[in-house]
């Protein structure tokens, strides 16, 4: 079926085919008697039980338009965001392109939404109806200071934290300047530190400790990445997410070279594995590690999970493949 309609989608611009494809979810989500899978608890990860492995990362649904309609595709978990404290733009349009050959796409939304409390506003409605782990991405305004993000993610956290069953810290995304400053070893040290103590203190009001996953660049060097798995998981965190999209280019098209923002989709795919890979041999097998960026086919899946991936995240692999590929990912990787 999607093979029918991607043809379709593909003659619109990129965001406004994932506007329809959102809505499209969001129509699906509010039909009851398309009631999901029972889910059957089969994956257990940093306390939380998974109906399977393979989410929908973070940048599919921005504002939570869509997460009835996500877990009625079959997945395991969706992911929500970037969520920011106040509403924002975004970076100035066209942001998004198809590298259609090599089944990619480059992007430079720069955490475009609609804010926290709209967020909010959305799941209050919803959230009971959501049967599947909601995790929800944050990060910082741009205009905000470097000095002063902890305090958007505090603020984001704040609002949404009845919502969430585990938050994902945005330090790696390529399209908010100088955010990547953040996974040095002493910035990152001090916001998890500080957004540790934050979300204890939030136990205390709603009566559970969240967990915190904390999503990391592919372009680190090794040794910049086994430094801040270590000071991850010495801040009391919960896990990692490896990885956002890519500043490198490793594509034949020339013109994805000339457009800014970061590469997702099937060629990050090497990139997304090696930082797996490494994480595990720094970390060991006990750590979570969400793996996403290339996942388009089971063998890319099985690639993944034996790198060391615990849970798997799509995105970019849905717009080229269709939303199948969610079934198809989850039921092959369970009789595995």
């Amino acid at each position: 079926m999607y093979s029918l309609v991607r043809p379709l989608l593909f003659e619109l611009p990129p965001q406004q085919a994932h506007a329809l494809s959102l809505a499209f979810l969001h129509l699906l989500g509010k039909f009851s008697a398309l009631d999901p899978e029972s889910a059957d608890h089969s994956v257990r990860v940093a306390g939380l039980d998974f109906r399977n492995r393979v989410g929908i990362a973070a940048g599919f649904d921005k504002n939570g338009l869509a997460p009835l309609g996500s877990q009625r595709l079959g997945v395991g978990f969706v992911e929500v965001g970037t969520v920011t404290p106040l509403p924002q733009r975004g970076n100035a349009k066209p942001r998004v392109f198809r590298i259609k050959q090599e089944r990619a796409l480059v992007n430079n939304l720069g955490f475009n939404g609609r804010g926290a409390k709209a967020m909010a506003a959305r799941l209050s409605a919803t959230r009971h109806l959501i049967h599947v782990p909601l995790g929800i991405y944050v990060g910082p305004n741009q205009q905000t200071p470097l000095e002063r993000a902890v305090l958007d993610y505090e603020a984001a956290m704040a609002v949404l934290a009845r919502f969430a069953d585990y938050f994902a810290i945005n330090v790696s995304s390529p399209n908010t300047p100088g955010l990547r400053r953040l996974q040095a070893s002493g910035w990152a040290e001090d916001l998890l530190g500080r957004l540790v103590e934050f979300r204890n203190a939030l136990a205390r009001d709603i009566g559970r400790r969240i967990p915190m996953f904390v999503k990391l660049s592919p372009d680190m060097s090794e040794s910049e990445t086994r430094d801040l798995a270590r000071t991850v998981m010495q801040s009391g965190c919960n896990g990692l997410i490896a990885t956002n999209s890519t500043s490198a280019r490793p594509v034949r098209d020339r013109r994805a070279h000339t457009r800014p923002g970061g590469l997702s989709g099937k060629p990050l795919l090497s990139q997304s594995i090696a930082c797996v890979e490494t994480l595990r041999s720094e970390i060991g097998w006990e750590f979570p590690i969400i793996g996403v960026g290339g996942i388009h086919d089971i063998e890319s899946a099985l690639r993944m999970r034996r790198a060391g991936a615990d849970l798997l995240q799509l995105y970019t692999g849905l717009i080229y493949e269709g939303p199948g590929l969610l079934r198809i990912l989850s039921k092959k990787l369970a009789a595995r």
